[in-house]
């Protein structure tokens, strides 16, 4: 983590590991007040939602050119029109036409497989409109400063959803579905859009063709997707489900744990009114950061640290990027860039032996069938 937290900008470290301390403190100050008899006061995740929805809103705002060029270049193919635009797709490897078309296709067909699922209508578009932001921020983010944690734990709409509207206004096939969707919603570590994103951008600088990279990204997504079902069953049958923690029994208790919670109405029975006023602090601080980001140059706080720091894991990491933090602006300061670039394969060095001992001791696990030493990373 610290080699990985080297390469990230001095800011965002900072923001980091500084709103870390500010959320612990919003902690403290909620029992020095007696509000946390209230369950989950201070609603830190809530306030991540928040965030993250800011962010969101801002990526619109900013990309709003763009996405309008975009809509023009469509709507004048439609009507058989040559236009000036590049939509020949060839840093993407798919057209325009053919990108807007695929987000068109894959919503309906969201759209309609929650109601094959029985759920409501609204509520599967609610789950798409908080589900979606998630998987598009996490990818900027990756894109943008290519920050090592985004797991944004207990955010998802499963989580949210029963906090503004409440169990009652929701069905038990609602219910049901949301409880379903754990695996999908519980955390942000590997979702499969930013690496597809950066498979694509190593395809480009290596002159590769993108839509191969495109099909073997789409072929391995769908090997990976069966052979993971098979892994699982195996494994569950042959040792036992509860042979695996995090893939075994721990998510489904927590999950169906929350679900009986439903069932029996001491959960989320009423709309939370303080869940919801922490989602909208979340995103009008996160608006404020931006704009006093864009405003004032060289203000140090910066809003994708202040969501980054809602999430679970910040909790393993906040002390290795304060060390890199530390580290950094030292040879920043003291030796430049000159200084940065020469000790840069060090820290390189960091994370690749950390991967090489990683997979050594598995390795050494599955030939001599020995427990050994168990990593565990994002």
């Amino acid at each position: 983590m610290i080699g990985l937290s080297y390469l990230l900008p001095l800011d965002l470290l900072f923001s980091c590991w500084f709103f870390y301390f500010f959320w612990k403190g919003q902690r403290i100050v909620a029992s020095m007040m007696a509000w946390d008899t209230s369950p989950d006061v201070p609603f830190i995740p809530e306030q991540g939602f928040g965030c993250v929805v800011g962010l969101f809103l801002y990526y619109l705002w900013s990309g709003r050119q763009s996405y309008s060029k975009i809509g023009r270049s469509i709507m004048r193919a439609f009507r058989g029109e040559r236009g000036d635009g590049d939509d020949s797709g060839t840093k993407e490897g798919v057209s325009e036409r053919v990108a807007v078309g695929g987000i068109v296709v894959g919503l309906v067909g969201l759209f309609l497989f929650g109601l094959a699922a029985k759920v409501a209508w609204w509520v599967t578009i609610a789950f798409l409109a908080m589900y979606l932001p998630l998987l598009v921020v996490v990818t900027r983010i990756r894109a943008e400063l290519g920050a090592p944690i985004h797991d944004f734990t207990f955010m998802g709409p499963d989580f949210m959803l029963p906090r503004l509207t409440g169990i009652g206004s929701l069905r038990q096939t609602d219910l049901a579905f949301l409880s379903l969707s754990y695996p999908l919603t519980y955390s942000r570590s590997n979702d499969t859009m930013p690496i597809a994103l950066e498979s694509q951008q190593m395809a480009q600088r290596k002159n590769m063709e993108p839509g191969r990279m495109l099909a073997v990204i789409v072929f391995s997504t769908v090997i990976a997707t069966l052979s993971a079902f098979w892994a699982y069953e195996h494994q569950a049958y042959q040792l036992g489900t509860a042979a695996k923690w995090t893939a075994g029994t721990h998510f489904a208790q927590e999950s169906f744990g929350r679900m009986a919670g439903w069932a029996g109405g001491t959960k989320d029975a009423q709309p939370n009114t303080g869940a919801s006023l922490a989602m909208g602090m979340g995103l009008v601080t996160t608006l404020m950061l931006m704009s006093l980001r864009l405003r004032y140059f060289g203000f140090p706080l910066h809003p994708i640290g202040y969501a980054l720091s809602s999430a679970w894991m910040i909790n393993i990491t906040w002390l290795p990027m304060l060390l890199a933090w530390m580290a950094k602006g030292l040879i920043l300061r003291y030796g430049g860039s000159r200084l940065y670039r020469l000790l840069l394969p060090f820290f390189l060095g960091l994370i690749l032996g950390d991967c090489v001992m990683g997979c050594g001791w598995g390795l050494v696990s599955l030939i001599f069938n020995v427990r050994t030493y168990n990593f565990f990373g994002a």
